[in-house]
Parts: C-alpha cells; sequence; structure tokens
C-alpha cells in the first residue's frame, strides 16, 4: 500500500498536470505581422495588439515585429494601439493551420498623410488618395496610377487587369452580360460556379460586399477615364482598413477623379 505521501505526490502531480492541459492555447493558426511608419521607414516598437475575442495581447518588438501563435480558427476583431499613433482596427478570418503575414503602417497622431502623386480635380476625395499612396508603399497589393492607366491604352478596365493584375479572374457576369472580377484562393482558378466576387470599395466606401449582394459590379460600368487610381488585393493581401479579408474574396478599391461619379448600385 502506498505511504500517504506518496499518494498525496501522485494526487497533485495529476491536478498540476491537467492545469497545465487547460492553460494550453487551442489552435493552431499564426497572425504575424510587423508594424512601421513613415511610409514603412520605421519600425514602431511597444505597438499593443490585441486579439479582442480571446483577449490574447501581445507588444511589437523594437523591430517592429509581433506573433499571435496557437489561435483557433474563427474571424477575430483585432486592434492595434500606441499613445503616439492613431489607432488601427480591423477583423481577420483565420483557417486551421493559417499562418498570416501583415504590414500595418501607422500615422502619427495629428499628423498629415502623405502627399498626393495622383493629379485629381478640387472636388475630388484627396484624403482617399493619400490612403491609397500610403498603401501603395506598405502593402502587397497591385496599383493602378492614373498614368498606369493612361499609358495602358484601353477604354475598358477588363483588358487592363488580364494584362496587369495577376491573380484574378475575370468572369462572366452573373447577369448574362459584361464581366465581373472574383479572386482566385489557394491558386485555383474561377470556373463560373459559385465565383468567388471580389468586394469593391468606391471613394473609400464600400461598394459591394460578397456576404450581402448577389450580383456585383459590371467592370463595364467602371470608365477608365474618369480612374484617379485602382487597387487590387487577393485574399490574403487585404489591408485592415479594407477589414482584412474583406469577403475572403479579396478586395478592388476605385478612386474616381470626380468623387461624386455614380455607379448602378450592386443588386
Amino acid at each position: 500500500m502506498p505511504h500517504p505521501a506518496q499518494r498525496f505526490f501522485t494526487v497533485a502531480t495529476l491536478v498540476l498536470a491537467c492545469r497545465a492541459l487547460a492553460a494550453q492555447p487551442v489552435g493552431h493558426a499564426v497572425f504575424r505581422g510587423v508594424v512601421t511608419t513613415d511610409l514603412g521607414q520605421r519600425p514602431v516598437a511597444d505597438v499593443e495588439v490585441t486579439f479582442k475575442e480571446p483577449g490574447r495581447v501581445v507588444r511589437s518588438g523594437k523591430d517592429g515585429q509581433f506573433t499571435v501563435a496557437a489561435i483557433a480558427a474563427g474571424t477575430f476583431k483585432v486592434a492595434l494601439r500606441h499613445p503616439g499613433y492613431r489607432p488601427i482596427d480591423g477583423t481577420v478570418t483565420l483557417a486551421d493551420a493559417d499562418t498570416i503575414d501583415w504590414h500595418f503602417d501607422m500615422v502619427a497622431a495629428g499628423a498629415e498623410l502623405s502627399p498626393v502623386e495622383v493629379r485629381v480635380n478640387a472636388d475630388s476625395a484627396r484624403p482617399g488618395l493619400r490612403e491609397f499612396e500610403r498603401r501603395r508603399h506598405t502593402t502587397s497589393g497591385r496599383f493602378l496610377t492614373e498614368s498606369d492607366i493612361q499609358r495602358a491604352g484601353s477604354t475598358n478596365l477588363a483588358n487592363v487587369i488580364r494584362t496587369k493584375i495577376p491573380g484574378f479572374d475575370l468572369v462572366r457576369h452573373p447577369s448574362g452580360s459584361g464581366t465581373a472580377l472574383a479572386a482566385r484562393r489557394s491558386g485555383t482558378p474561377n470556373r463560373g460556379v459559385n465565383d468567388c466576387y471580389t468586394a469593391v470599395w468606391l471613394n473609400g466606401q464600400l461598394f459591394f460586399e460578397p456576404s450581402k449582394y448577389d450580383q456585383p459590379p459590371r467592370l463595364e460600368d467602371i470608365n477608365l477615364q474618369d480612374l484617379a487610381g485602382a487597387e487590387f488585393y487577393k485574399v490574403s493581401e487585404v489591408p485592415p482598413e479594407l477589414g482584412f479579408r474583406s469577403g475572403n474574396c479579396g478586395a478592388m478599391v476605385i478612386w474616381n477623379l470626380v468623387a461624386r461619379r455614380k455607379y448602378p448600385p450592386p443588386h
């Protein structure tokens, strides 16, 4: 018969083991990133990165890098905070075993955004085009400036995307007339069934969200002569201010020379 002290040690060991197992984080997804400022020129240390629902908080190091590991699959609200910079908020959707890398560029509190390189009219969305320029320097998206669009020598946005924007498919519009933009997931081309229609932002506002509308905008309704710039993000590239993975089908952002230009609303 075991000595009482031996029985106590065995029970205590079991309790500690159970506590250790309960403390283990559940999940295999990893969210990594680097935080910079001044269009990616300088890292920002000690930024608080919070995954709100699980209550996970980490801070960026001296090199601006951070890692949130062992996250369960799901959609989470994420917030970046630092006393000297404007906050960044968004959501991220993670699949099991995902490893997602992001580059966040923070703007100093009270600072003006970088100057615009795209020529615009006085009544256009000038602050938005500053966001266009900031993202052009700090994200992995594909960009068309006004000069790029003019040099393309085409009046059809679909033709420009086909030759200059990899990672997307041009699919038949569900109305049966015209073309729509669809993102490739895991490198697999769309084949006309359950197409992954790309979310569309117009002058800083979400114009088409795949989860809310059946029919995306027709690319033929977008006049290239009206464009001051366009941004294209694959599924894993959508910046946080655009909702991370916008509808899980990537995002296209359109900036008009004249902000009051209207397009037919989605259905």
